[in-house]
This record gives structure tokens, C-alpha cells and sequence, in this order.
């Protein structure tokens, strides 16, 4: 069974790396005497050096550079996909308002409705009664 993983404060890593730098003990022995993996403690001395105060954010906390980077992957995600139906629609944006539903329903495996919804300039629930009309008929 594996072991249950450990997670230790900010205060406890800087007095860890704190025993290596300024008291002179070595990376393996403050670890051996702290229970904790030498990997660990070398990674943390790292983090500590080279983000200063910024070091250990927390659990689900992310640094600002990390965070901002973060945001700009996700919407540069989002454009590419709004760029990739507005290639399909080719001019659907010029056509009556069922054509449009038309593409959404055709396409709805592919991306999200929502997504689909605002790149057509449809209301949802515009789009979900036509689809209600759409399956009564069939």
C-alpha cells in the first residue's frame, strides 16, 4: 500500500533550509534528522534561493508569473478553438439564424454549445428551441 503523501508548512521548509545554509549541515544529514527525503530539502533550498520570499505558496497557489501564465494558455486555448469554428462556419455569420443552428447542432460533439453559441451570436436557449422544434419534426 502506498504511503500517504506528507505536506509540510511554509515555516518548516525555510527551517529546514535554514539548517543547511546558515547552520552548515549537510543536505542528506538535515534530512535524514527531519525525516523528510533529500530530494525534497535540496528542491526546497532551490525554491528558497531563487524565489526568495515568494518560496512555497501553498497548496493550489501558484506564483503571479506562474498564475499569469497560466490564464494567457487557457484563453490563447479558448481563441484557437473559436478561430477553428469560425474556419468551419465559412460565412455562416452572413446566413439566416437556422442555418446557424443548423451548424451548432451538427457540430456540438466537437466543442462546447456555449462556445459555439457565442462565436454564431445565438442565444442558448434560442439554439435549444430550435432544437426541440428540430426533433419534433423528425
Amino acid at each position: 500500500m502506498a504511503e500517504k503523501r506528507r505536506y509540510y508548512s511554509k515555516q518548516f521548509k525555510i527551517d529546514a533550509v535554514n539548517l543547511v545554509t546558515e547552520q552548515g549541515y549537510k543536505v542528506s544529514e538535515a534530512a535524514r534528522n527531519l525525516g523528510v527525503h533529500h530530494s525534497s530539502l535540496r528542491r526546497w533550498k532551490d525554491q528558497l534561493t531563487t524565489d526568495g520570499s515568494k518560496a512555497f505558496p501553498g497548496k493550489g497557489h501558484m506564483n503571479p508569473e506562474k498564475e499569469e501564465l497560466h490564464r494567457l494558455r487557457k484563453e490563447n486555448k479558448q481563441l484557437q478553438m473559436e478561430r477553428e469554428i469560425l474556419k468551419k462556419s465559412r460565412g455562416l455569420l452572413c446566413e439566416r439564424v437556422k442555418l446557424r443552428y443548423d451548424f451548432i447542432r451538427r457540430h456540438k460533439k466537437a466543442y462546447p454549445v456555449t462556445v459555439l453559441c457565442r462565436v454564431m451570436e445565438v442565444s442558448r436557449s434560442g439554439y435549444y428551441n430550435y432544437l426541440k422544434q428540430y426533433m419534433r419534426i423528425k
